[in-house]
């Protein structure tokens, strides 16, 4: 009995002292965070509507505001980064999904010869293109002899930015393991 009273005070001490991690852990400054990314992970793979897409975005960005208060160390800051730039991709996605249903809305500014699956790249969408140079634009001919324009399919565009942000987030966990 002697014997495991002194080994309370030791494994308390030994986690009070370890690192407070990317918030696998529960009860850990990044742990809610760490929750809503696998969640908007989960979410994507069975399927989310625009809206619940959205509303994830919106937890993942309160919950990150809220931990930015409680970053200290170097090491949080690392991770606190990565974080940011998971978000930022997932909300590039949900911006290129709402240039997808603005195009589709209001075709009055789209070439008619627009291909079905694919979107012009209009200005919003060359700054998202910017930050993922894996997504390349392709050149369109209007059929009418009017002048080309780019486009880039409209599903590959968000699953690529959804893959990058992804393969951050495993990179950030597999760095602070």
């Amino acid at each position: 009995m002697r014997r495991f009273h002194l080994a309370v005070p030791v494994c308390l001490a030994f986690l009070a002292c370890s690192p407070d991690g990317i918030g696998t852990k529960e009860g850990t400054k990044f742990s809610v965070l760490y929750k809503e990314v696998k969640t908007t992970q989960a979410a994507l793979q069975v399927g989310v509507t625009y809206r619940g897409f959205g509303d994830l975005i919106q937890k993942m960005v309160t919950e990150l505001s809220m931990v930015e208060d409680k970053v200290k160390t170097e090491d949080d800051k690392q991770i606190l980064q990565s974080y940011i730039r998971i978000v930022d991709m997932y909300k590039d996605s949900f911006k290129a999904w709402g240039i997808s249903f603005a195009q589709k809305i209001d075709s009055r500014h789209m070439p008619y010869d627009l291909p079905e699956g694919w979107l012009m790249v209009n200005d919003d969408l060359k700054q998202i293109l910017t930050k993922y140079p894996a997504i390349q634009p392709k050149e369109q001919k209007q059929k009418n002899g009017g002048g080309t324009y780019q486009i880039v399919r409209d599903d590959s565009l968000r699953q690529l930015i959804w893959v990058s942000a992804t393969i951050e987030f495993k990179k950030m966990v597999d760095s602070h393991k």
